[in-house]
């Protein structure tokens, strides 16, 4: 599948689609491919994203999943910011394929951010070669997560994201997706799919659920 991929580089983006609300409540609504991650203010600084890029859809709802190929750092940005609060949490599945170098997810307030060293700590990583080496994003063991059947070994991650904020006051408008493959940019193949984002204090409103992932593919031709 993956040398498939390679040998057709192409440049193709769309937008997202999120589930906003909770029960009665909830509603669908658009947000945008934003482009990069992680590649500093623009001005060449970081230039993590290179020569992967992201296919969306499958998944146990429609285009609910999104799957990175080969060296991709890609942010969507959300039509309305979620408000963060020491309740937010995240909940998605991971499916590791092909190892990388770094498999993380990102929330974000801008898609500026050196996950590397950049002021904040704005990344939860979920495995990779290098798990070891980064220290400046937010961890976590798969082990300590349910594992979900299926053709590979997949675990749903249910977690905290008060770590990521600590200033409380603010709001994530993007979500960011990381494979990073430095020494082998064409390789690795993951994905994240029934993405949530929510609050368990019931009282604490809107809620971000099932974040419906359906369009983005980016490669740049080498």
């Amino acid at each position: 599948m993956l040398s498939n991929f390679a040998s057709q580089l192409y440049h193709e983006i769309q937008d997202l689609s999120i589930r906003v609300g909770d029960g009665a409540q909830e509603q669908q609504t658009d947000a945008t491919f934003e482009g990069s991650y992680g590649n500093g203010i623009g001005d060449g600084t970081y230039d993590q994203d290179f020569i992967g890029g992201v296919v969306v859809g499958g998944g146990a709802e429609p285009n609910s999943m999104i799957t990175l190929f080969g060296n991709a750092w890609k942010a969507y940005k959300l039509s309305d910011p979620y408000p963060v609060t020491r309740n937010t949490r995240l909940e998605f599945i991971f499916t590791l394929m092909q190892e990388a170098e770094g498999h993380a997810i990102c929330l974000d307030r801008d898609v500026n951010e050196d996950t590397f060293g950049g002021a904040r700590v704005r990344c939860l990583m979920v495995g990779g070669t290098q798990f070891a080496e980064w220290d400046h994003v937010m961890k976590t063991n798969l082990l300590d997560h349910e594992e979900v059947s299926g053709a590979y070994k997949s675990y749903r991650v249910d977690i905290s994201i008060s770590d990521l904020f600590p200033e409380m006051n603010t709001d994530i408008t993007y979500i960011g997706f990381i494979q990073d493959n430095d020494s082998d940019p064409l390789s690795g193949e993951s994905a994240f799919q029934a993405i949530r984002l929510y609050d368990d204090d019931i009282t604490i409103i809107p809620l971000v659920s099932d974040c419906s992932i359906f369009g983005a593919a980016a490669l740049e031709s080498i």
